[in-house]
This record gives C-alpha cells, sequence and structure tokens, in this order.
C-alpha cells in the first residue's frame, strides 16, 4: 500500500466516524460544546478528504479509469441512497427537504461539469 492511499483511507474512516457520532447511536448525552467540536472536526477533515481527491495525481491509463470507476460507483450508490431515503420518507409523509436538495446539487453538479467539458472541448 502506498502513503497516499493509507492517507485517503484514514481521511474516509474519520469522516464516516464523525458522522456516525453526530447521530448519537448509544443514546449518549453529547452537551453543545463536544457537539460543535465534532461538527468543526467533520467539517475539517471532509475538507482534508475534499483536498486529497482533488490533488490526486495520476501515472497511467489503468490508475486513472480505475480512480474513474470508484467515484463513479460512490457517486451512484449515493444517489441510490438518497432516493431510497426519499421514498422510504414520502411513505411516512414527512420528506426531509435537505435530502432532496442534495440529490439535486449532486445531479446538478454533474450536469454542470459535463456542460463546462464540453464547452471546453
Amino acid at each position: 500500500m502506498n502513503k497516499a492511499f493509507v492517507i485517503e483511507l484514514i481521511s474516509i474512516l474519520v469522516t464516516i466516524a464523525l458522522v456516525l457520532g453526530l447521530f448519537n447511536p448509544f443514546n449518549f448525552w453529547m452537551p453543545m460544546p463536544t457537539h460543535i467540536a465534532v461538527v468543526a472536526t467533520l467539517l475539517v477533515s471532509s475538507t482534508v478528504l475534499g483536498y486529497l481527491f482533488l490533488k490526486q495525481v495520476r501515472e497511467d491509463e489503468r490508475e486513472q479509469k480505475l480512480r474513474l470507476f470508484s467515484y463513479q460507483t460512490g457517486y451512484m450508490l449515493g444517489i441510490t441512497m438518497l432516493l431510497v431515503a426519499i421514498i422510504f420518507q414520502s411513505f411516512q409523509h414527512q420528506v426531509d427537504i435537505w435530502i432532496v436538495l442534495t440529490l439535486i446539487v449532486m445531479f446538478g453538479g454533474k450536469l454542470c461539469a459535463l456542460g463546462f467539458h464540453h464547452k471546453i472541448h
């Protein structure tokens, strides 16, 4: 394993742990200062993760194809989970607007990137 992969893996695991901690799965009372610290740490870790994603240097075509596949898989799984959440909540007649907005932003970002790519090339 190379160093960049290990750093990326650790960043992903820290971000996932922080997000799960916000759900309070063990019914642990979290005072407001602790909650703010967890949110701030989550923002920093997700910023580091975004930086790591953007600064990746591709070495050859095989690695480019592997990274593209992993991004596409993550994108599709994210969309699938958001759609499942919207469908599940719609049966309860309580659709959370943030889930809908997140899905719209994901689709909009993809459309903007495609339009920008076609305009340049």
